[in-house]
């Protein structure tokens, strides 16, 4: 029984990112290079922010239906926040990279 919330979890970021991911590469080849990131960014600190304190409450209000509640949006959170680190780092592959080597060549 104290596996099946990490279990949950893992399974919840496998989905997301297996859904979603070739959504947000379309998304983030269309979006602003420097924008994006920092976006991106400011959206995985507040997943990381609110899974924390849905994790927090969570915690205080213990094996209830109101923790299941607590439960889902941790993970919730938690999916957004990896989400939000997946459009960063394919952010920075696509459009950094580019600019970095366009800008070598022209010297």
């Amino acid at each position: 029984q104290d596996l099946q919330l990490p279990s949950a979890l893992a399974l919840a970021m496998l989905f997301t990112q297996a859904l979603l991911g070739p959504k947000i590469g379309r998304i983030v080849d269309r979006s602003h290079p420097l924008g994006t990131p920092l976006a991106a960014l400011a959206g995985q600190q507040c997943g990381i922010a609110l899974a924390a304190l849905f994790a927090a409450w969570f915690l205080t209000v213990g094996r209830t239906g109101a923790a299941s509640v607590g439960a889902v949006c941790v993970i919730g959170c938690s999916c957004f926040a990896k989400l939000s680190a997946l459009v960063s780092k394919v952010s920075v592959e696509n459009h950094w990279a580019v600019a970095l080597s366009a800008g070598g060549r022209g010297d």
